[in-house]
């Protein structure tokens, strides 16, 4: 453990020398590498802590592709890496990925992670792990949310322990794991612990039998052939019989996205990212044993302030559709409080804070919790939008 220095005043530059040291020769082992945070974790490392060992990068086939071939479509042609290719060129970049990058095979949807013989001793190796894998949007099917954000994060850590492995578990939260809750949320677990996390990832995982039976009832399949033929017209029965399955598929899609934004509301969330989340920091303090455990909650993550370069965002969601469309003149207006704070922080600070974390761990069977926004320290209040919005404009 290296300790970090306490209070306030100190960025990366002042830790970066702890860090390189708690780093170095160090096995990490990373999961959700193919997205924003994770992506840009691993970029991180590579640039600016080349003493560490070994990233292993968890990154699981699809049906398309290999996981190797995901790594390089999906992780290290990103313009993410754009910077360090800049900087020490094309041919040296790639001698560092292929020295320092080795896929691991994992998939959080099953026991086991599906791991090989192979997966499993990386697994047992790794000296830190972090897990920033996530289904990210606020409209997510509730199953989809369930089985990523809270049973992936369980089954990670049963695997783990199952294993016999004790690396330092950073496991990547939200800030919005308080749900409605008003006033001071603390760094600990804020909900009330009558909610059980197994008893929601049942309720949430069972829906999808639910909603496909429903969408099997005559008068919903009329209502889809209906809609199907409006689109098709007089086509064959097999192109007819694709278009109902199709939108079948979205109609169970839509159903299971409309109960869970309103079972996450009746347990006093905004929406089922939040309350999956909150589910799954529960799950992981309950199941990690003697595996050193810190909870990271960044708030809404947005583009980069200055690494890997400014204003770099991959997608286009959170709060700059909001802001950009509203200084276009697009979006009219939006109700909101004068004086009402947006907690957005900087995919770079995520970064930092995370990675300083992982050089940081608690004693072995204990955990710690970190909230890493901005709404205390430097708030954005939406007059500010408002006025910063309509002067870019």
């Amino acid at each position: 453990m290296v300790p970090l220095p306490d209070g306030e005043g100190w960025g990366w530059g002042t830790i970066e020398p702890l860090i390189r040291e708690a780093f170095a020769g160090k096995t990490v082992l990373i999961t959700g590498t193919t997205g924003y945070l994770g992506k840009s974790l691993v970029e991180k490392l590579l640039r600016s802590l080349p003493e560490v060992g070994r990233i292993n990068v968890a990154i699981r086939a699809s049906a398309r592709r290999p996981a190797r071939e995901r790594l390089e479509r999906e992780v290290l042609s990103s313009p993410c890496f754009k910077t360090l290719k800049s900087e020490i060129g094309e041919e040296a970049f790639q001698k560092l990925a292929a020295e320092k990058l080795h896929v691991v095979e994992i998939d959080l949807g099953r026991d086991g992670l599906g791991l090989s013989d192979e997966g499993r001793a990386e697994l047992n190796a790794s000296d830190i792990v972090i897990a920033s894998a996530a289904a990210v949007e606020f409209d997510n099917p509730a199953d989809l949310s369930a089985q990523t954000n809270l049973l992936g994060a369980a089954r990670l850590v049963e695997t783990l322990r199952a294993a016999g492995a004790r690396p330092h578990l950073v496991h990547v939260s939200t800030a919005y794991v308080g749900g409605m809750l008003r006033g001071l949320v603390k760094e600990t677990l804020p909900l009330d612990p009558g909610l059980n996390w197994r008893h929601e990832a049942e309720v949430l995982a069972g829906l999808r039998p639910v909603v496909e039976e429903e969408s099997r009832r005559p008068e919903v399949l009329n209502k889809l052939r209906r809609e199907a033929r409006s689109r098709v017209g007089t086509a064959g029965v097999p192109t007819m019989a694709r278009t109902v399955e199709r939108l079948r598929d979205r109609w169970v899609k839509d159903r299971l996205v409309e109960r869970g934004r309103a079972h996450a509301r009746a347990m006093g969330f905004s929406d089922i990212y939040g309350f999956t989340k909150a589910m799954a920091e529960y799950a992981v303090v309950e199941l990690h044993g003697e595996i050193p455990l810190s909870i990271a909650r960044p708030a809404i993550v947005e583009s980069a302030a200055k690494e890997p370069f400014p204003g770099w965002l991959e997608g286009f969601r959170m709060a700059e559709p909001i802001i950009l469309a509203y200084g276009r003149g697009v979006l009219q207006d939006f109700s909101g409080l004068p004086d009402g704070l947006l907690d957005i922080i900087p995919l770079d600070y995520v970064v930092n804070a995370v990675l300083a974390i992982a050089a940081s761990p608690p004693p072995a069977g204990e955990h710690r919790v970190y909230q890493v926004a901005s709404g205390t320290r430097n708030p954005l209040r939406v007059r500010r939008i408002y006025d910063e919005a309509l002067g870019a404009s």
